[in-house]
C-alpha cells in the first residue's frame, strides 16, 4: 500500500515539475518579448534568418495547400515548378503547424512566434523527464526527485545552442526527443524493451529526417556512455540497437527514399573543405569562450560555438573526472565522447564527417547539442550524489573552472566579454562557497542545493536577456519585406495564359512569385540553371530571378519583375516606379518553350553564364554568335583596385580573398574610364554573400536588391569617356575570408537585334494545368529541339502526342524534348521520385516491427 501511495506521489509531483518548469520557461520568452519590444509589445519580430525567410513561406504554403480545392502533389506557380511533398516532409510535418493552420494566413508571423515559445519551453521539460527517469538518477528524496531535475531541465533548454538555433523550428522535435529517446535508449539496453526506441526515433526521422541525422549521432553516443557487464553483453545490445535503428528508418521509408532521391539530385554547393576561409583549426579560446555567460550567439559558417550551459555545470564537469565513485571505465568514455565532439567542433575534416559530408551554409556544429547534453549528464552525475563528495573533488572542479578562465585571458589578448566574466567569477565563488560550506557541514543540505539552484536559474535568465535581443532586434516581418506597398500592384498585373510575374522587394517574398524559391528540397537542376545563367541564387538552397539577360529574359515566360533593385535586369524596362519599388516588364517573351537547332543536346554550359549563354546561341541558331564579350583589365584605362572594410589578395583573373576587419560591410571597388561605348554587364560570385552597385558619372545605374551567392547585374549603356564605378560588396563576417569573383562583359545588341525574332517564331504555346499535367501545343515548322520553360526534373515524365517522349537535360539544368515537324501536342507529368519505393519499404519496415513488438523480446534474449 505504501509502495503505491508513494508511486502516486512521485507522478504528481513530476506532473507538478513539469507543468512548473514549462510556465517558467514560457514566462522566461514573454519577458524577453517584452524586454526587447518584440510583438505583441511592440512593432519588432522575435523572428530572424531562416524563421522569416523560409518557414514563414512554408507555413504558408502548406495553409494554401490545404484551403486549395486542388490537392496537386505539384505545385506549378512557384519556384518554376516545385514539388509539395518533397517540402512537406521537410518543413510541415510537425504537429505543432496545426497552430499555424487554426490561426490562419494573415497571423503567421504570430504563430511562428508561437510555436518557438513552445517548443522551446518543452525543451525544457524534456530535460526534467531525462533527468528525472534517467538510470543515473535513484529519486530518493524530493531534491534528487523535483529541484535538481528541475534545474538541469531548464539548464538544458536554456543552453547556448538552443539560444542559437531555437528559431529553427523544425528542428525543435528533435530537440525535444532527444533527451526522451536516451531514456527509451536506456529502456533497451537494459530492460530490453524494444518498441519505445524504434517507435520514437521512426517518429523523430518522419517529422524531420535532416536534424534526425544529429539525432541518431546522438543516439550512438548515448548508447555508447552506457554500461555493459561483459564485452559480450555489449555485443547484443549493440545488435539490438542496431536493428531497431534500421528498422525504425524502414518505418520511415515514405520521407527517407523521397528525400534521398531529391538530396541526391541537389545542385552543387558553393562550400567545401576548400573554400576559403575555412580554417583546418578552429579558435580554440574562442571555443572556450562560448562556455562563459553573456556570449554572443555565434553564426559564423563553420565554427559556430554556441556551448553555454552554465558555469556551474563546468564546475561540476571538472569534479566528475576525479570523483573516485563514477569508475575509471565511466571516465574514460565521457573523456573520448567529449574530446571526439570538441575535436570535431575545431578541426575542419571531422567538422565535415560530423555534419554528413557536407559544409552547412548557415551556422556550423550542429551537432554541439550532443557535448551539452553530455556535459549536463556528467555534471548531473555529480550533482544526485552530492553527499558523497569530497573536499579534494570540491576543490579540484573549482580550480578547473577557474582555470578555463584563465586560459581564455591569458591566450585571447583581449576582454572579448567582460560581463560574461565577471558573471562567470561571481557565480563561481558563490556556487564554490556553498559546496565547500557543506562540504564543511557549515549548511544544511536544503539551503546548499537552494543556493546551487537560484544561482544557477538567475545566471540563465542573465544569459538569456543578455544574448537573445542580439538577435531578434529585426525589423517586424510584415514591415520589413513592406508587402502591403507593392502587394495592390503585383496582384493587378495581369497575364497572357502561360506567362509568369515575380516580385522581390527587400528579401524574398516568395508567396508572391511564381519564380523564386527557397528551400532545402529546391530541385537541384533549378539552382544549376539558374547558377550557370547568372541568374541570383544564394549556394544550393535557393533561386530568384534577378540578374537577367536578353537571352535569359526569354527562357522561362517572365513578363513581370517587382523589384527594390535598381534595373539590374538586362531585357526589362520599367513601367512604373512605386514606393521604394519599381515594376519592370520584359521587352519581349518566347513562351512556354522555343524551338532551336538539334546541336543544342551539345550544350555543355561549362564556363562562365556569358560563355554559357553565348554557347547556347551558337549551338541554337547553328551560327558563330558570340553575345558576350570579355572586358578585360586592358581594356579599362586607368583602372583603379580598392577595397573598404577588408584586406584582399588578388589570386587573378578577377578572383580575390579577401578578409573582413570591421563590422561594416566590406566590398571591392573598381574604378575606370570607358574607352569605347558598350552595354556593361557585371557578374558577381562570392562564397558568402554579395551584391553590386554600379554607378557612371557618379550616378547610381544599377544596384541589386537581394543579398546572393553570385548574379548578372545589367550596368547599361555606358558612353566613351565616362567614369564607372563597380562597387562589389561581400558577405563574410568580421574576421572571416571568403572569395570573390568579377568578370565584365559588353553585351552585343546589334547581334541580338538580328536573332532575336528566331526565338519566337515557333514557340510552344499554354493550354493549361490540369492537376500535376502541363498542357500544351506547338507547331513545328523545323525539326529540332524544343526548349521548355521548365528547368529539368527527375520526376518529369515527357508525352508527345500521347506518346512517351524522352527528356533531355540542356547544359546543367534546363530540359528539352526533340520533335519533328508538324503540330504536336505536349503533355508534362509530374511524379514525385522514390514514392512509391518508400511505400514498400515503409510497409516492410511496420510488419518487422510487429513481429519485433511482439515475438522480438524473447528472440533478443
Amino acid at each position: 500500500m505504501n509502495k503505491r501511495c508513494n508511486k502516486r506521489s512521485d507522478k504528481r509531483s513530476g506532473l507538478i515539475t513539469y507543468i512548473l518548469v514549462f510556465l517558467f520557461s514560457v514566462a522566461l520568452y514573454v519577458v524577453l518579448l517584452w524586454v526587447d519590444r518584440a510583438a505583441p509589445f511592440g512593432s519588432r519580430s522575435f523572428l530572424y534568418d531562416d524563421a522569416y525567410v523560409q518557414y514563414d513561406n512554408m507555413l504558408r504554403t502548406l495553409i494554401e495547400f490545404i484551403h486549395s480545392p486542388d490537392k496537386n502533389v505539384f505545385m506549378w506557380n512557384k519556384g518554376l515548378g516545385t514539388d509539395f511533398y518533397l517540402n512537406a516532409i521537410y518543413y510541415m510535418l510537425s504537429p505543432f503547424n496545426l497552430i499555424v493552420t487554426l490561426m490562419g494566413e494573415s497571423h503567421v508571423a504570430a504563430s511562428l512566434t508561437m510555436m518557438i515559445i513552445l517548443k522551446c519551453s518543452l525543451i525544457s521539460v524534456a530535460g526534467v523527464y531525462y533527468f528525472r527517469n534517467t538510470v543515473f538518477n535513484k529519486l530518493d528524496s524530493v531534491f534528487n526527485s523535483v529541484v535538481i531535475p528541475a534545474v538541469f531541465g531548464i539548464a538544458f533548454g536554456f543552453c547556448g545552442y538552443i539560444m542559437a538555433y531555437g528559431h529553427h523550428i523544425i528542428w525543435l522535435e528533435g530537440l525535444i526527443l532527444m533527451p526522451v529517446l536516451a531514456i527509451a535508449i536506456e529502456k533497451l539496453n537494459y530492460d530490453k524493451k524494444v518498441v519505445p526506441y524504434t517507435l520514437l526515433l521512426a517518429f523523430i526521422i518522419i517529422v524531420n529526417f535532416y536534424y534526425a541525422v544529429y539525432v541518431c549521432l546522438f543516439a550512438v553516443f548515448y548508447f555508447l556512455l552506457l554500461n555493459r557487464e561483459s564485452f559480450k553483453e555489449f555485443l547484443r545490445c549493440a545488435g539490438r540497437f542496431a536493428l531497431c535503428s534500421v528498422i525504425a528508418a524502414m518505418m520511415a521509408g515514405l520521407v527517407i527514399v523521397p528525400a534521398f532521391v531529391s538530396i541526391r539530385n541537389a545542385g552543387a554547393s558553393m562550400l567545401g573543405l576548400d573554400t576559403p576561409g575555412n580554417n583546418v583549426w578552429g579558435s580554440i579560446t574562442g571555443y572556450i569562450n562560448s562556455f562563459f555567460p553573456a556570449c554572443d550567439i555565434q553564426t559564423g559558417y563553420l565554427y559556430s560555438n554556441n556551448n553555454y550551459c552554465g558555469s556551474i555545470a563546468l564546475i561540476l564537469l571538472g569534479m566528475f573526472f576525479v570523483c573516485g565513485y563514477m569508475g575509471i571505465k565511466d571516465r574514460i568514455k565521457y573523456a573520448i565522447e567529449l574530446g571526439t565532439l570538441i575535436l570535431a567542433a575545431n578541426f575542419l575534416y571531422l567538422n565535415y564527417v560530423f555534419h554528413g559530408f557536407a559544409v552547412p551554409h548557415g551556422m556550423g556544429n550542429r551537432f554541439a547539442i550532443i557535448l551539452t547534453f553530455i556535459v549536463l549528464n556528467a555534471a548531473f552525475r555529480v550533482m544526485i550524489r552530492y553527499e558523497e563528495l569530497r573536499m579534494r573533488e570540491v576543490l579540484a572542479g573549482i580550480l578547473s573552472a577557474v582555470a578555463l578562465l584563465v586560459a581564455v585571458l591569458m591566450f585571447n589578448g583581449k576582454l572579448e566579454q567582460p560581463m560574461g566574466y565577471i558573471i562567470y567569477i561571481l557565480v563561481v565563488f558563490l556556487a564554490g562557497t556553498a559546496f565547500v560550506l557543506y562540504r564543511r557541514k557549515s549548511i544544511k543540505a536544503g539551503a546548499f542545493i537552494g543556493l546551487i539552484s537560484l544561482l544557477w536559474i538567475g545566471e540563465i535568465i542573465v544569459n538569456t536577456l543578455i544574448t537573445m535581443p542580439d538577435v531578434t532586434r529585426d525589423e517586424s516581418l510584415d514591415s520589413y519585406i513592406l508587402l502591403d506597398r507593392w502587394k495592390d500592384d503585383y496582384e493587378d498585373l495581369t497575364l497572357a495564359d502561360g506567362e509568369r510575374k515575380t516580385a522581390l522587394v527587400n528579401e524574398s517574398y516568395t508567396p508572391a512569385s511564381e519564380t523564386d524559391w527557397y528551400s532545402s528540397m529546391i530541385n537541384g537542376y533549378m539552382t544549376e540553371a539558374y547558377t550557370t545563367m547568372g541568374l541570383s541564387h544564394f549556394d544550393n538552397v535557393q533561386c530568384i530571378y534577378d540578374g537577367t539577360t536578353p537571352l535569359t529574359a526569354l527562357m522561362y515566360n517572365v513578363r513581370y519583375i517587382i523589384s527594390n533593385g535598381i534595373a539590374v535586369n538586362g531585357g526589362y524596362h520599367d513601367i512604373k516606379e512605386g514606393d521604394g519599388y519599381t515594376v519592370y516588364e520584359a521587352d519581349m517573351l518566347a513562351g512556354m518553350g522555343f524551338m532551336a537547332d538539334e546541336d543544342i543536346v551539345n550544350w555543355k554550359c561549362d564556363g562562365t553564364p556569358a560563355e554559357n549563354q553565348n554557347e547556347f546561341v551558337e549551338l541554337a541558331t547553328n551560327g558563330q554568335c558570340k553575345l558576350f564579350k570579355e572586358i578585360t583589365e586592358d581594356d579599362m584605362p586607368g583602372l583603379q583596385v580598392s577595397c573598404n572594410s577588408c584586406e584582399i589578395k588578388n589570386t587573378g583573373d578577377g578572383v580575390y580573398e579577401y578578409t573582413t576587419n570591421t563590422t561594416f560591410t566590406p566590398n571591392i571597388v573598381y574604378d575606370f574610364v570607358a574607352d569605347k561605348d558598350m552595354d556593361l554587364y557585371v557578374y558577381s560570385t562570392d562564397t558568402r554573400e554579395q551584391t553590386v552597385m554600379v554607378k557612371v558619372d557618379k550616378k547610381t545605374v544599377a544596384e541589386s536588391g537581394y543579398f546572393s551567392s553570385g548574379n548578372f547585374v545589367h550596368g547599361g549603356i555606358v558612353k566613351k569617356g565616362q567614369s564607372v564605378r563597380v562597387i562589389l560588396y561581400g558577405g563574410a563576417p568580421l574576421g572571416e575570408t571568403a572569395e570573390k569573383t568579377v568578370k565584365f562583359y559588353d553585351f552585343n545588341n546589334e547581334l541580338w537585334d538580328s536573332i532575336k525574332d528566331g526565338f519566337t517564331e515557333q514557340t510552344l504555346e499554354f493550354d493549361g494545368y490540369e492537376g500535376d499535367i502541363f498542357k500544351g501545343h506547338i507547331d513545328v515548322t523545323e525539326a529540332g529541339i524544343l526548349y521548355l520553360a521548365f528547368p529539368y526534373n527527375e520526376g518529369f515524365i515527357l508525352k508527345v502526342d500521347g506518346e512517351p517522349a524522352q527528356k533531355l537535360l540542356l547544359g546543367k539544368g534546363n530540359m528539352g524534348v526533340r520533335l519533328t515537324t508538324g503540330p504536336h501536342d505536349i503533355r508534362i507529368i509530374y511524379r514525385t521520385p522514390g514514392v512509391m519505393a518508400g511505400i514498400i519499404l515503409s510497409c516492410v519496415g511496420i510488419i518487422l516491427f510487429a513481429v519485433l513488438a511482439s515475438i522480438g523480446k524473447k528472440l533478443l534474449k
